[in-house]
């Protein structure tokens, strides 16, 4: 039995520095801080990178609204000019159309006396006046007012 404990007292001095054990738990607990150490360092740059391109991505957005607005402003001030200029446009031909029908309406014999100045007749038929010239063709008709 003694060789048992010269032989394993011989074994442990020479094979083994750390016969419990204590050195290699102490070993992995360093690499486990370590590890730990190196992947939060790792999150944050992460992070960083994520923050850096929501930030990218709020300027590219930016960037293309503006561009948009850019491309549809020029269509749209053209499409509200032109449809200004068409309003004021029919507003016009409704007011000539308007005083052309609604012209002022001279007395009968006053339209007498202006056809015979200029050498036409004026016939009264039902409820129209009838401008004709000297060869008999009828040049205006008009209808009598009540």
């Amino acid at each position: 039995m003694r060789y048992f404990y010269i032989a394993l007292l011989t074994l442990s001095i020479v094979g083994c520095t750390d016969p419990v054990g204590f050195t290699t738990r102490q070993n992995m607990q360093d690499t486990a801080e370590i590890e730990k150490a190196r992947i939060a360092a790792n999150a944050q740059i992460e992070v960083a990178k994520a923050a850096a391109k929501a930030e990218e991505y709020k300027a590219t957005q930016s960037t293309v609204r503006t561009g948009i607005i850019a491309a549809v402003a020029p269509w749209l001030l053209l499409i509200v000019g032109a449809s200004v200029v068409v309003c004021i446009m029919v507003n016009w031909q409704g007011r000539i159309a308007y005083s052309r029908s609604n012209g002022p309406r001279l007395p009968v014999t006053e339209l007498h006396r202006l056809a015979s100045e200029q050498g036409y007749t004026l016939v009264e038929e039902k409820d129209q006046l009838l401008l004709v010239d000297k060869t008999g063709h009828i040049v205006s008709r008009r209808s009598i007012d009540a």
